[in-house]
């Protein structure tokens, strides 16, 4: 009986030393979980911001892009814009120049009435 009690005895311990040890094999397992989930978690939220950076730079690189573009065009209305003035000044410097002459002519018109008008007065003045 008293082996029999002492063998119980001793299994009862091991009983509570393997419970105690299962017990703190749950704990760590339980920890280790919580800490792969934390892991997780940390390693989504470092692709979210990693993708949100991709995407702003993306986005920049398109604005950039389309700004370039647009300063392009400018130029070139710009230009555009320089040539059509510039063709405009021409025609008008050659507008002032038919103007001018059509007024040199109508003086030299003027000049020669004017003289011939005089001549046919000393004409005149000497009959």
């Amino acid at each position: 009986h008293w082996q029999l009690d002492q063998a119980l005895q001793r299994a009862g311990h091991i009983d509570d030393q393997r419970q105690r040890v299962i017990t703190g094999f749950e704990a760590a397992l339980a920890r280790s979980g919580h800490e792969m989930q934390d892991l997780i978690a940390q390693v989504a939220s470092w692709k979210g911001a990693h993708a949100a950076s991709v995407h702003m730079m993306e986005q920049s690189c398109q604005a950039f892009a389309a700004h370039s573009a647009k300063v392009v065009r400018d130029k070139d209305d710009a230009r555009a814009a320089t040539i059509a003035l510039e063709a405009t000044i021409t025609a008008l410097r050659a507008q002032l120049a038919m103007q001018a002459g059509k007024m040199k002519g109508a003086e030299s018109a003027l000049e020669l009435v004017h003289d011939t008008h005089f001549n046919m007065d000393s004409l005149m003045e000497g009959t």
